[in-house]
């Protein structure tokens, strides 16, 4: 029992000298590089490249990159405080050097708004857009700008005509006389010096074709000297038929809605109500 014991012993503490040899062979076995300076192992321990395998792979890729033409090779530049200062590689790319260096061409009887061109410059500049780049923005926008005002002009178009038809259904057969008087109050009492056709265009812009006729056909009709129609033919100007019966039906409405103005109106009373009644019946019955 004892021997058994001893031998046991023995297999254990050879087991343990094994595996203490072992240990001291690992902890004295030579690193690839330990022949090499300080400095290189140093940075073969940073790149971690703890088989020579590694590092040859690591040399072949740096040949195929090197590989590469060197004016193709980008390097990002730094400052002293190790940013990146940019305006190399965008030169590089394509940038002008100047916000002046930007060429664009507008098509020809394209409106360009100058002061905006050159804030667009200013900031393709800053955020290093190249001459191609913004050439295809500039172009991109043009066309954009082209089609809306291709749109706003037909749509222009079209209310245009049916403000001229709702005008010309309303007016009837006063339709010629109203217009005419509106192009002479026009002329008669818009400024001197003034650009009449602009000036017009913005307003009818802004409040229609409908209206603006309107508010200047009444305006010169409000203004001209009433002349009764006659038989002898040829354009009078005067108040015809078919105004005097819309005239007298808007002032019928009017005085309808006034009690006041009603009540005096039925008692017959010759007030400016009653001898406008009286002159339109007598245009009407002409």
């Amino acid at each position: 029992m004892t021997d058994t014991i001893t031998d046991q012993q023995n297999i254990e503490a050879q087991t343990a000298t094994d595996q203490g040899a072992q240990a001291d062979t690992q902890a004295t076995q030579k690193q690839w590089f330990d022949d090499m300076p300080d400095e290189m192992k140093g940075y073969i321990q940073n790149k971690q490249w703890d088989t020579p395998l590694k590092a040859i792979e690591s040399y072949r890729n740096l040949e195929k990159f090197q590989g590469a033409d060197k004016n193709d090779i980008l390097k990002l530049p730094k400052n002293e405080n190790g940013e990146y200062v940019l305006d190399e590689v965008y030169a590089k790319l394509g940038r002008p050097e100047t916000v002046d260096g930007y060429k664009l061409d507008a098509p020809d009887g394209f409106n360009v708004d100058q002061e905006r061109v050159n804030t667009v410059k200013q900031i393709a500049h800053s955020v290093g857009i190249t001459q191609k780049q913004l050439d295809a923005l500039f172009k991109a926008d043009v066309e954009y700008t082209q089609k809306s005002y291709e749109s706003y002009a037909n749509d222009l178009k079209l209310q245009q005509e049916a403000d001229l038809n709702d005008l010309k259904r309303e007016w009837g057969q006063s339709y010629e006389e109203r217009t005419e008087l509106a192009r002479r109050f026009i002329n008669k009492n818009l400024p001197d010096g003034l650009n009449k056709e602009e000036a017009l265009t913005k307003i009818e812009e802004a409040i229609g074709t409908k209206a603006m006729l309107k508010l200047f056909g009444n305006a010169g009709y409000s203004i001209k000297d009433d002349t009764v129609p006659h038989a002898g033919g040829g354009a009078t100007y005067g108040m015809t038929k078919e105004q005097a019966i819309y005239e007298k039906t808007r002032l019928m409405e009017d005085i309808k809605s006034d009690p006041a103005r009603l009540k005096e109106y039925n008692e017959g009373k010759k007030n400016a109500d009653r001898l406008k009644i009286e002159k339109y019946n007598s245009l009407i019955a002409f």
